[in-house]
């Protein structure tokens, strides 16, 4: 259920479908808590009360109490002084523990891509990623690199962090790392027909894979996210920005201009008013999520991806808690996103950093409230939280939401925003931007700038970036706008209707169940051709159409006026002669030692750093047009020797590279104690390449690719092969 709102105190329950009276200074009030100047106080009867700028009282339901000390503030952090001692509490406590080492989280480069500052500590925890200038790739226990990545989420803390420091070492480390991680995935991991990147984050995978059963390792790498790109997005506008104000080549083929445009129109949802998380299918193909994944449609505000129009749908349609939204909008057949991974606290603070970077104020103050909330719970509860050094939300509340921080090559722009209920003075003493230390106060409330001096001085909200030495800095907001926005409030975490089950009696004819059990989902199954929505039907059973061309057919569950749920595996058709199958024994050395059947082993090929590096074969395509090749492997040799993850081989056509085949391997991870030697039995198909070919004779090649020893060890990077198959997709051209 959800409702529109349109001010803060909308998170009373009794104000849903209502309009609101102005908010009250120093006050939030909803169902789960009430947050007042110098209080947090919980419905389960929970509070914190601020006795002190360093004490505070915390009570707990049954009355009994305890004392929270903030220990002294190391030398070199900011001061922040508020009129409201609950802010000033809980940025103390947090400051005084912010030398804590914070390195080995997998969430560090978002953290760090909110508050860079310092920025020099910053380019030093994210250096330790680094080995010959690239970032070393993530593990899971069942997925490594390439199928989980977060390349382009390091290269968007990294691209921030230049900006923030203006180091010109650390740039440069940074384009390095940049031309090498693009020079790979433009040839690996770009999908040519979205303009998208293929990928996906590791919080949607561990410690186990948020994505239905069928996607296995090959699906989940030519997923497109959201994560993925607007992060990619993000980095590049940044890297683009600091070239320019340099005057200097980064050195980069793929603009971000041309990724920006591709995100808004592969994975907006004009539905829902908000971005689908994904892409997912067959990549020719692909399926739009009708689920957001808030996290990355944060990062898409922040990094510039989401236009204005877009920005403002997202903070009012998203629908929004007490304690900001859920991770995943719908949820995934019922399932969240691990604590570890990706922590409820990042969320609120990227999420409040987004909604400050929108007009929407209503959108804003439920974040600023959301956080403040969840900060003070998580001191309640008595365990230890040590996320919070590394979120550093408050901190990341007075930068990029008090202030507005945002940093360009010349300087830093401010564009300050005070929620209406957070009235009084705000003071930030010694904030170091480079070569100045700023000293800061901020009066009223809003966005609307009334005044800003430096020093005294009128002057525009910006600090060049060669300003040195210590300044004063005032700000004055003239109040809220009269017209605060609108929110959707959520009573309830929502998920998406289960999977369908799909059965193929015939080539043509499928039976379908939904994910529950039952013969029909509640409202019928959403049909699929070609990643299109053809037709939503109520019986269970569906007869495809005789193909005239090569058709993916997906099913997905449609429920209670609910978004389409997760489709089902692709079922491709094609007509009669659109599918040719080559077997690689005709075509190179047969024969494998790594495979104990002497019968099935002389039908493979392995391919290694030594042996058959280049196979060769021939291909008489009946038309000219495009054709999808991929080619059936072994996909179990990582579960017996776990160096082996994945393999990579270039796919040349009249040779010309078409691009680069990915390999992924099951790992030990995979293996039960009754598999026994059928480890050696598991086959699929590598990721699939579209590759135009003329009409006769044409060449195709499959060619050892060794990218640095970073992601591959040479001596793992082996394969076992039998086929190669080629599907006809149409006579339509993808050259430029």
């Amino acid at each position: 259920m959800t409702a529109v709102c349109s001010a803060a105190l909308a998170l009373l329950p009794a104000c849903r479908g209502e309009r609101p009276g102005a908010p009250v200074a120093g006050s939030w009030h909803n169902e789960q808590y009430a947050i007042t100047a110098g209080s947090v106080s919980f419905s389960g009867g929970d509070a914190l009360l601020v006795t002190s700028d360093s004490t505070a009282e915390l009570r707990s339901r049954d009355m009994e109490s305890a004392e929270a000390t903030v220990a002294p503030i190391p030398p070199g952090i900011p001061l922040f002084e508020s009129d409201d001692p609950l802010l000033t509490f809980l940025y103390r406590l947090e400051a005084a523990t912010d030398t804590l080492p914070t390195r080995g989280r997998p969430y560090l480069p978002y953290t760090l891509y909110i508050n860079p500052l310092p920025a020099d500590r910053a380019a030093g925890l994210l250096a330790e990623r680094l080995r010959n200038d690239l970032p070393i790739p993530p593990e899971l226990p069942r997925y490594s690199w390439p199928v989980v990545r977060d390349n382009a989420q390091w290269l968007m803390a990294a691209s921030e962090t230049a900006l923030a420091g203006g180091d010109g070492r650390w740039t440069k480390r940074v384009f390095s790392a940049a031309r090498q991680l693009l020079e790979l995935d433009l040839r690996m991991a770009l999908n040519r027909r979205c303009g998208l990147f293929e990928g996906t984050p590791r919080y949607l995978l561990g410690p186990v894979s948020l994505f239905p059963d069928w996607l296995q390792p090959v699906d989940l790498f030519q997923n497109m996210t959201l994560s993925e790109n607007a992060s990619y997005h993000a980095a590049l506008s940044n890297i683009e920005r600091i070239a320019a104000h340099d005057k200097t080549d980064p050195g980069i083929p793929y603009p971000s201009s041309a990724l920006r445009d591709a995100v808004n129109t592969r994975l907006w949802n004009p539905a829902s008013g908000c971005y689908g998380a994904a892409l997912y299918g067959n990549p020719e193909f692909p399926v739009r999520l009708h689920s957001a994944d808030n996290a990355a449609q944060a990062v898409a505000i922040l990094g510039g991806t989401a236009s204005e129009a877009m920005a403002a749908s997202i903070a009012a349609r998203t629908p929004v808690g007490p304690f900001g939204p859920e991770m995943l909008t719908p949820r995934w057949n019922g399932d969240s996103v691990s604590a570890n991974e990706f922590p409820p606290i990042l969320l609120n603070t990227l999420w409040m950093a987004a909604m400050s970077a929108t007009p929407n104020e209503t959108a804003y103050s439920a974040a600023v409230a959301a956080l403040i909330a969840r900060r003070a719970a998580a001191l309640l509860d008595g365990r230890s939280h040590p996320e919070m050094s590394a979120v550093r939300p408050i901190a990341s509340l007075v930068l990029r939401g008090f202030l507005g921080a945002k940093f360009a090559p010349e300087g830093m722009y401010l564009y300050p925003a005070v929620p209406a209920e957070l009235s009084g003075d705000k003071r930030v003493t010694g904030l170091r931007y480079r070569g100045a230390i700023l000293n800061i106060r901020i009066t009223g409330t809003g966005r609307i700038l009334s005044t800003f001096t430096i020093d005294g001085k009128s002057a525009a909200p910006f600090i060049p970036a060669d300003l040195e030495g210590d300044h004063e800095i005032t700000i004055t907001l003239a109040g809220p706008s009269a017209e605060p926005g609108e929110i959707t409030i959520a009573s309830q975490p929502a998920a998406l209707p289960p999977t369908p089950a799909v059965a193929w009696p015939t080539p043509l004819d499928a039976r379908l169940r939904s994910g529950n059990g039952a013969t029909l989902a509640d409202d019928g199954y959403a049909v699929y051709l070609n990643g299109i929505l053809d037709q939503v039907i109520i019986s269970p059973d569906y007869k495809v159409c005789a193909p005239r061309e090569l058709t993916s057919v997906q099913f997905s569950g449609v429920a209670d006026s609910k978004p389409a749920g997760f489709a089902s595996a692709p079922h491709i058709v094609y007509p009669k002669g659109w599918e040719t199958i080559i077997r690689a024994s005709d075509h190179a050395v047969p024969g494998t030692r790594l495979i104990n059947d002497r019968k099935r082993a002389a039908g493979i090929v392995e391919s290694n750093r030594w042996k058959n590096r280049a196979v060769s074969f021939r291909f008489d395509a009946p038309e000219a047009g495009v054709y999808l090749v991929d080619v059936r492997y072994s996909a179990s040799l990582g579960i017996v020797n776990p160096h082996r993850r994945t393999s990579l081989r270039r796919l040349k056509a009249n040779d010309v590279e078409a691009g680069i085949l990915v390999f992924p391997q099951y790992s030990p991870a995979w293996w039960h104690r009754d598999t026994g030697d059928d480890w050696q039995l598991p086959a699929t198909y590598s990721t699939q390449l579209a590759v135009e070919l003329d009409k006769g004779q044409n060449k195709l090649e499959l060619v050892y690719f060794q990218p640095s020893p970073v992601y591959i060890d040479p001596l793992a990077n082996a394969l076992l092969f039998d086929l190669v198959r080629i599907r006809r997709v149409g006579n339509e051209s993808r050259k430029p």
